[in-house]
């Protein structure tokens, strides 16, 4: 659980209830991460490249998202969560 208003410095592993940094993500997680983002980035542009999905209205169930509207959608969730 984060504390409200703490900050936490990037590339940590931070775990516990509260919150506290535990270690330095190590490189190889860290490829593993940015290696599962392309994949998912990937996945994402392929399907948006299926007939019929782009332009569609955005946000009805079963049509796409752009990128950006589902970052901005992740973003607003946390804020709400927060």
């Amino acid at each position: 659980m984060l504390t409200p208003g703490k900050e936490y410095p990037g590339g940590s592993v931070v775990m516990g209830a509260p919150a506290r940094v535990v270690r330095a993500v190590a490189e190889r997680e860290l490829a593993l991460i940015k290696r599962a983002a392309r994949s998912y980035q990937q996945r994402i542009e392929r399907y948006l490249a299926e007939p019929g999905l782009r332009g569609a209205e955005p946000g009805v169930r079963g049509e796409a998202l752009t990128i950006a509207q589902c970052r901005r959608h992740r973003q607003g969730a946390a804020r709400r969560a927060g």
